[in-house]
Parts: structure tokens; sequence; C-alpha cells
């Protein structure tokens, strides 16, 4: 078809079925007013290309057909390179053509779309045009309607019968499951072979949808949030008034109200990377820290909300409800007082943004309640930001500066010895121990290590730094750090004793297992004010202090008589800042004390009030947070000259703090305190430390004298199987581990088990992982039949209690997934969560759910933090919480590419703990020992734990099966292995 009629008329020229497009032969004003209206349309990035609604892609249609008008009315090379931009950019959008619910199956884009060449000035451009527009009317788009157009701009007609046969055709031939099963046949290529896959050429003979890429929200909305604004401040929710507290006990005089909710380092301090040392203290952290405060605002970008509509809560004036899934699972992380930036969308920008506080959290059902004052009264939609609770960040900068500063005062102080001990702080040992203590122990059950740290501690014998309880899983650090606490106070009544741990549900813990000894006049669990009594056990809140603040209940501090006549006090590291902004910490007690003891006449010296302070889970906060702990014991040394006793428990191979700014490589801030310590000289070259032991033969002991070792080892596992220790064991602690459980054996009959002796069985599961939420979470059909078929078999054949079996899963969606499935088998009982929530926790089964089964995903997991690849810390916690049966399902071609995992891999491979059922995979084929090591770690198999060799030699020694050459009884290692399973062989 040519062009032609007078100038200004109009024609009409066919663009597809159903579609008419009308433009002018010549410029017009027009022609102007579109090219000034016209938006820039996004540069298209193959490698990330977002997922459109049916509604946004129609609107980009209608962009790209303006384009086209614009380019008919006058064709200048700037307006075809717009069109040819975007004609590629919706080639792109169709190839990864996504969905955001499964019953959005309409939002699948159509693997035929192809779109032709269009070239600058060629004679066939209304065809090449045309064809463009014909096969974009190919892609399904929900509804009815059909493009027509005048003058460039279109509207909707519903007279496309042709359009819609064709979808309906294709929609009736799709099937979503079967798409993404597709879909994964090929997601276990190599990296390079994917590249190949994504080569144009490969794209025209075999596209297949992408269905994991980010939602698409049009740039348009995106900038509404960059226009200038004037913000509407609403009302935060009611908290404890500090201030007032501290004016309440000492005046305006004698201890000055103080907070660092806004600290900022001094200008000395210049940011700058390198290794941490007592000279660089406050330099390497604030530069860290400050990266880390970026890394946590561009990260809440990703969860800002566009176009969402707030639903106000009834009889309660100015508060909505926003729906938030992803606070389930901690992403984005908030909590109540966060602050939150609302924008208009629906009418014109009204140049205000609303500013709304969170005043209550309901996390299961992934629902947020915000106050926002000032909104319009007609119902509307909003863009919602999330903004970075910078206090607590200003905190840690304190604690840091704060420290350093005390360290270049004096060199010899407590933070420097507390931060880097040196062999000068310790004491020497010349005799050994005679191996008896005189303590009268409140539990029985403790063993030589745990009584032997205890001791060590209260007869303070080991110098002025940090005392370090080593503890893997089940070696019982909680109930050490409990006895411990309770001899403290016992021996000495004026003792007052700070019990601190990086997570409230870690420090429960320790409230929980304290007020069995003690009472409510003598324990106090101190709570941030703003958390929620739902997520508090309830048996501890007689021992919290409770008020209520403008007819609101909440957490507060009780008055300071009664704080200072506890006898122990259990917190956060984060909340134990209340106390120093308070003026409850040991600096400012001795300010007060030393000033009324002066207005008194007397000269007497009193002793510390917090005489100790002791870290739980040490090995789980980062260093800046447990520092804030620190300065809240921190003694006045020119009042007395006793410091308090600093312990520290954890397990440093367990899960550490959990920071966004990670990189390639782990920084000061992925280590916790406890950890770093761990790996200094004055701890990590000791004789008696682990790494020593492992490396010194059986033949060598260590001799004396030596620096009193200022640690204890704990080595003895009262939790599990000694099968089911020999991979963690190996990998992680040197190989010190000794299985001292008893009745474990009880499973060891179940017929799934193809290794009786050996209560371990992985299940090679080849099934696709999905998104759901725009990327938040993933979950795993084929995974979740699995694991509830083996929870079934195990309650109903071997009469395991439902309460007895965990499922560990790293993604929330999976666990939402394997919880409803359960239900509907009624076991609701079985305890289904997240890996994080296991740390501590024991039960008879453990099912141990991997999820991923796509490699393109691994670097972003990595990146945040998520799954279970490449993440050593959160595979030990998952593999050590079982104490008669562990299973896996995962898919081993994904889970060798970690060093780890393929250590428990070759593990079962050479112990034949693959399961020997026939689940069926991609294309029906049995996953049935499919995978097979390298050859040279079957022949030279690179861990092969003490525990192993104990457990098989035990194993042929009854079946009376040759023993290999150089595994005599009579080799040393051989004899520790066997001792050390004397109580597996008894069983």
């Amino acid at each position: 078809m040519t062009m032609g009629g007078a100038v200004g008329r109009p024609y009409t020229m066919p663009l597809g079925a159903g579609m008419q497009y009308v433009a002018l032969n010549q410029p017009t004003p027009l022609y102007m007013t579109l090219m000034q209206q016209m938006p820039q349309p996004e540069t298209p990035r193959p490698e990330n290309f977002a997922y459109m609604t049916p509604a946004e892609f129609q609107n980009q249609l209608t962009l790209l057909y303006r384009l086209i008008s614009v380019y008919m009315i006058n064709p200048d090379e700037r307006t075809y390179n717009q069109i040819l931009q975007h004609r590629q950019y919706l080639e792109a959008v169709c190839q990864n053509a996504q969905r955001v619910m499964p019953l959005n199956i309409s939002n699948i884009g159509h693997p035929a779309v192809k779109f032709p060449a269009v070239t600058h000035g060629a004679t066939n451009l209304q065809t090449s045009i045309a064809s463009t527009s014909q096969r974009l009317a190919h892609v399904s788009i929900s509804g009815d309607a059909s493009f027509t157009a005048d003058a460039g701009n279109p509207s909707m007609s519903s007279s496309d019968s042709s359009s819609e046969s064709m979808k309906q055709s294709y929609m009736s031939s799709t099937n979503i499951t079967r798409a993404s099963s597709e879909v994964e046949g090929e997601s276990f290529k190599t990296e390079k072979e994917r590249s190949g896959q994504n080569s144009p050429e490969s794209i025209e003979d075999d596209w297949r949808p992408d269905i994991y890429a980010n939602s698409f929200t049009p740039i348009w909305i995106k900038n509404v949030n960059e226009f200038p604004a004037t913000r509407i401040d609403s009302k935060e929710p009611p908290t404890f008034d500090i201030q007032s507290y501290v004016e309440g006990f000492a005046g305006r005089t004698v201890l000055q109200y103080k907070t660092f909710d806004s600290f900022e380092p001094p200008s000395d301090v210049i940011p700058a990377y390198g290794d941490v040392t007592a000279q660089n203290y406050s330099s390497a952290f604030v530069k860290m820290l400050n990266e880390e405060l970026i890394a946590q605002q561009e990260d809440l970008i990703q969860y800002n909300m566009f176009g969402i509509q707030l639903e106000p809560v009834p009889n309660e004036a100015n508060l909505y409800k926003l729906r938030c899934p992803g606070i389930r699972e901690f992403t984005p992380s908030v909590r109540i007082g966060d602050k939150l930036y609302f924008r208009q969308l629906r009418q014109i920008f009204n140049g205000f943004e609303y500013i709304g506080y969170i005043w209550r959290i309901a996390r299961a059902q992934g629902e947020i309640f915000v106050r926002i004052d000032g909104l319009p009264a007609f119902p509307d939609i909003y863009n919602a930001q999330f903004t970075v609770d910078r206090k607590i960040n200003s905190w840690y900068l304190f604690s840091i500066c704060a420290a350093h500063t005390e360290m270049k005062n004096d060199e010899n102080g407590f933070f420097r010895k507390m931060l880097f001990p040196a062999d000068d702080d310790g004491v020497m040992q010349t005799t050994l121990p005679n191996g008896t203590f005189s303590l009268e122990w409140f539990d029985d059950g403790l063993n030589y290590e745990q009584q032997r740290a205890i001791d060590v501690v209260v007869s303070r014998s080991y110098g002025d730094v940090p005392f370090l309880i080593s503890g893997p899983p089940g070696t019982g650090k909680t109930k050490t750090m409990v006895e411990m606490a309770l001899q403290l106070v016992t021996r000495d009544p004026k003792c007052h004793v700070l019990m601190c741990a990086p997570s409230d549900a870690a420090a429960d813990t320790l409230a929980l297992r304290l007020r069995t000894h003690l009472n409510i006049r003598e324990l106090f669990r101190l709570n941030e004010f703003s958390r929620n009594f739902a997520e508090t056990p309830i048996e501890i809140l007689s021992y919290c202090s409770i008020d209520s603040i403008d007819g609101q209940d909440m957490f507060t501090l009780p008055d300071l008589k009664r704080l200072l006549n506890y006898k122990i006090v259990v917190c956060t590291c984060q909340a134990a800042r209340l106390l120093i902004e308070a003026r409850c910490s040991n600096r400012a007690l001795m300010k007060l004390e030393r000033y009324m003891m002066d207005a008194f006449g007397l000269s007497e010296q009193r002793s510390l009030h917090w005489n100790a302070l002791l870290l739980d889970e040490a090995g789980q906060g980062m260093e800046p947070e447990t520092v804030i702990a620190l300065h809240a014991v921190f003694p006045d040394l020119s009042y007395v000259a006793q410091t308090p006793v600093v312990v520290m428990a954890g397990d440093h191979r367990q899960l550490g703090p959990r920071t966004l700014s990670r990189g390639q490589q782990e920084s000061a801030l992925d280590k916790s305190l406890f950890e770093r310590l761990m790996d200094l000289p004055f701890y990590s070259n000791h004789p008696l430390s682990r790494r020593q032991m492992q490396r010194r033969s059986s033949s060598k002991v260590a001799k004396l004298p030596y620096i009193r070792a200022a640690f204890v080892n704990l080595i003895r596992n009262y939790r599990s199987h000694a099968a089911l220790l020999a991979v963690p064991s190996s990998l992680f602690y040197y190989d010190t581990l000794m299985a001292e459980a008893s009745n474990v054996s009880e499973l060891s009959n179940w017929n799934r088990l193809p290794n009786p002796h050996m209560p371990l069985l992985f299940i090679d599961n080849r099934g696709a992982d999905e998104m759901v939420e725009d990327g938040i979470s993933w979950f795993n059909t084929s995974e979740v039949n699995i694991c509830c078929e083996i929870a079934k078999d195990l309650v109903d054949n071997m009469k395991v209690k439902p309460s007895d079996i965990i499922v560990a899963v790293p993604f929330r969606e999976q666990i939402n997934r394997i919880r409803k499935k359960l239900r509907k088998q009624r076991l609701r009982d079985i305890d289904v969560g997240p890996i994080e929530t296991y740390q501590g926790a024991e039960r008879r089964v453990v099912i141990v759910c991997t999820t991923r089964a796509r490699e393109r995903f691994l670097d972003a997991d990595y990146r945040k933090g998520m799954g279970m690849v490449h993440e050593a810390k959160r595979f030990n916690v998952a593999i050590t919480r079982a104490k008669e049966l562990m299973i896996i399902i995962g898919n081993p071609v994904l889970l060798e590419r970690d060093v780890n995992w393929r250590a428990l891999l070759s593990y079962c491979y050479r112990n034949s703990l693959f399961d020997v059922s026939s689940h069926q995979v991609d294309g029906g084929a049995s996953a049935q020992l499919r995978w097979k090591p390298d050859e040279d770690e079957t022949n030279v198999p690179l861990y092969y734990s003490r525990l192993e060799h104990g457990i098989v030699y035990a194993q042929r020694t009854r079946d009376a099966v040759p023993i290999p050459e150089g595994h005599s009884g009579e080799d040393p290692m051989w004899r520790a292995g066997f001792a050390a399973e004397e109580g597996f062989l008894d069983g």
C-alpha cells in the first residue's frame, strides 16, 4: 500500500487482524505535539528484562504505535532509532514474558513472536511495520480488546475476532506447569552452554519464556518518587521516655541524659580499608558501617511498593493496613517505629510526601499497620518507600569510636585487653590441674569440659581477657553459661550479672532456663520498648517490666532501685544500649556513687555493679553490637581497680552476622568479635586449641609451661548419632567431636535407609524451583511432595511423633507450601521453618529441603545471604539438628558446586546413603545413584573423619568383611575412632 491523498487527509492502513492505524502523510502540529510528549523508551538489557502485566504491555505497545505514527508523518533518523529501540525492547519483553500469579495464565508471552527488521528509508517500511504489529498481536493479552488509533491516539475495540481466536487457541494449548518444566530441562547446563542458548540464533530457533525476571514498573511511576515534595509528618508511636527516667533519679546535674541516636564519628577518623587492628579500629569499622548503611538503603529500594492501596483500620484514626508479604521472611526487616514515605499516584502528583510510622506488625499475616496523618479523604493509590533506621547504626559508630578512643588513651586498658588480647595479658601455667572441682553444681549433668570452664571463670585464674567457650552443636554452650551465671551470683551475694545474646530468641532461651532457679525479684528480662508482645514467650512476661503509655501497653524500664537489685539482667546486645542511655552502665553508676559518697563525706570505695558480662551465641552478632554490651560494663578504673568478667560462648562455624554489604570476600562485619578473637594468635596458636590439637600427632602432648588457656573447647556431643557427626566434625571442628548420645539408633530399621548403620538418606530431586511475589521467595513442588511423603511414612510406619520432626527450609514460600500440604495430611504438629530459627534446636528427625534448582540464581542468593549453597555456616546448622535420622532432599548436580556439599555427597556415595527408591525426575528418569564424585575424590577422599573410620571399621568387623590395607585396627586413628564409637558398638 502506498501513501496518497491530499495534505492532512487521513488514510487507513491495516496493521494486524482487527487493528487499524490512522496517520497523516505530512508533518502537522500534531507531529510536534507527539514529539514533545513522547516518553523515552527504556534501554533494553537482555540479561535482566522485566515482567509486564497485560495492561502495561498494552501501554508499551501503544507507545510503539505512536512512534510509528510520528515516523510516517516525518521519517527522520531520530524517530527511526526510537522505533528500533522500542521494537527491540518489546521483543525482549516477549522473549522474557512472565507471570506473577499462577491464575494469570494469559501473562505468558507467545513463543512464536518474531519481529522483522526495520530498515530506515526502505521502501517496504509499511510492510515491515504491518508485520511487526501483526506479530505483536500474537502476544497473549488479557481481555478482548484490540488497538485502534486515530492520529496516534490509540483506543480500545472489541471487534478483534481473529486475534481473540488466536489467543484462545494458544491459551488452550499452553500449560504453565508444563512450560515451566520444559524450561527446567535446560536449567543445569554450564554457564557457557547457557550463554550459547541465549544467543540470537538460539532465541530464533528455540526460545522459551523466563519466568523469573523482576516485576516491571513503568518508569513514570518510579519517577514520582524523585519529584521535589513537601513532607507531612505523622504522629510517632508512643515509647518509653528515657530522659525523664534519668532525670527522675539523677536530676539534671549529676548524670546528664545522653543519647547517641545521631552520633557522627570525630573529624579525625578517616574511613579506610584494612585489617582490623587496635590502631585503625575506628577507621576500618566506620568505613564498613558506612558501606553497610548504603547497602541497606540500596537493598530497601527493591522492596519499595508502587501503586498500592491503603486500607483504613476501622475505629482507629489515621491508621492504615499495608500488605507486605516479605516481612514474613524479614525482607524487608521492619520493626515498630520505622518510617515509610508515601506519594499519591491516582491523581496528578499533589507535591506532598506523607511520612508514616509503623505502629503494629502482624508478621505471620504479612501486614504492617502504619499511622499516616493528612491523607486525602478520597480513596487513592500510592507509592511506598522504606527507610533505614539510622539510630542503631549511630550506636554502632559510637561504640567503635569510643572504644578506639579508650584504647588510644590507655594501651593496657579494658578495651584493648577485650578486643586485642596478647600473651602479656595472660597468666602462665606451670602445673596441671588435678581434675576435681569444689563447686556445688545446680546441674548435675555437666561434663568435665563444662565444669572446668565454670571453675576457671569463677576462680578468675586466666587473666583480664575474654574467656571463650567454643561449643559445636549439641555440646551444651547455653547450659554452661546458665550454670556459670548461677555460680557467680551464688558465691558473691553482691554480684550482678548482665547476660546478653545477639537475638531476642537466644536471650529468651537464657531467661527461660534461669527462671527455674530465680524469682521475679532476682531475674529481669530487658526488652526493646518496641518489641511485639506476640513475639515474646508468655512464660517470661512476669520477668519483664510492662507499663501503659498513651493507652498502649509496652515494655519499659523498672525504677532504679528495682533495676539495681536484680541479680541477673538478660537482654540483647543492642538492647544493652538502653542501660547506657538510662545512665545505668558501670561508669555512670560509679559517677553517681562517687557524687553521693562525696556529698555524705564517705570514702569507702565500692565494687562494680555489673561484675560480669556473659555473652551467649556470641558468634552470631556483629562486632559493633557486641562492643555496645562491653560499654555497658566498662569500668572507671580510677574509682575501682576491679574489671568485670567477660565470657563469650559461641560457635563461629555456625550462622554468624547477616550483612548486606558482603562481597566476594567476608569483611570484618561478617565476622563476630568471638570469631575474630578465636583467630587471634593468643587463642588459635595455643597448644590446647582445636587447630593445634589436630596438627599434633597422638604421641605428642603440649608441654608446660604455657599461658593458661583462656578458653575451653567443648567436644562431647550429646545430640546426634555418630554417623550424623562425621561430616561436620571433619569439615568444621578439626575432627575433634566425640559422639556421646545414647538411644539414637531406634530408626535404623527404617526400610528407606540403604545403610542401616548410618541413619542418613540423600534423595536426589531434579524438580524445578519457582518464584512467587516478584522474587521475594521460592518453592519447589517436587520437593514439597517428596518431603510430605517421607514425613507421612515416618509417622505412619515408624510411629514417629509429628512433633519430633523438623523440616528445615531456606525459603519462606516453600515453608508455607509444605505446611499447607502437611496440614491436609493431618500432620500440622511437624515443625516447618527457616534454618535460622533452628540454631540451637534438636529433634529426632530432621528433613533438610534445599529447594534451589537453578544455578543462575546462586550468585544472587549469595549476595542476599539466602539459600544453602556457598553458605557454609547455614549448611552446618542444617546438618547438625538431627538426633536419630536426617533426610536431605536436593539436586546433587547443583549442590556439588559447593565444597562442603560435595564433601557430604561424597560421604553419602562412599557409604551408600543415596535413596534407592525410584523418584521420578525430569523426563521420567529415575534419580537413583545418578551422582558420582570425581575419580580423585573416589580414590582419595579429602574429608574422611575419625568418626567415619570408626563406624566403617565396626561395620566391617561385624559383617566379617576384610579390612582394606591401611585400615588396621592397630592404626592410631582407627583406635581413636573405635574408642569414640564404643557407645555405638554397644548399641
